[in-house]
């Protein structure tokens, strides 16, 4: 070819380019610790993510279980009412009483509000 006539050749493409195997091969087990290492972190978070749920789910039975004992605290003070009620002499023990059942019935609501939430965010952990 007369050298003013212009090469119409390409280079060849970068796949093409050959590299030292033990370049290529220090380049994959870089990428390969790399990906090991972000499996290790993604397990880590998991492993967490598994200890966190079981202090919610602990966290949920103990409520429901105060929510319980609490409800039979109301009923006893329910059931002393109804006998005080029959006994008309003591009224301020009768209004101590409602005022008692009163509180424990919002203490009781409350509580068991606080279960609704923890297992709706169980639900959507």
């Amino acid at each position: 070819l007369p050298a003013s006539l212009p090469l119409l050749v390409s280079p060849p493409p970068a796949a093409m380019i050959c590299v030292p195997s033990s370049a290529r091969s220090s380049g994959l087990e870089g990428a390969l610790a790399a990906e090991r290492k972000r499996v290790e972190e993604k397990e880590q978070e998991l492993v967490a993510l598994h200890g966190m749920l079981a202090q919610l789910e602990t966290s949920i039975e103990t409520q429901a279980r105060e929510a319980r004992l609490e409800q039979n605290r109301l009923s006893a003070l329910e059931h002393k009412l109804a006998q005080r009620q029959l006994d008309n002499s003591g009224e301020e023990t009768v209004e101590k009483l409602l005022m008692a059942l009163s509180e424990k019935t919002r203490v009781a609501r409350e509580l068991e509000n606080q279960v609704q939430e923890l297992e709706k965010q169980l639900v959507e952990e």
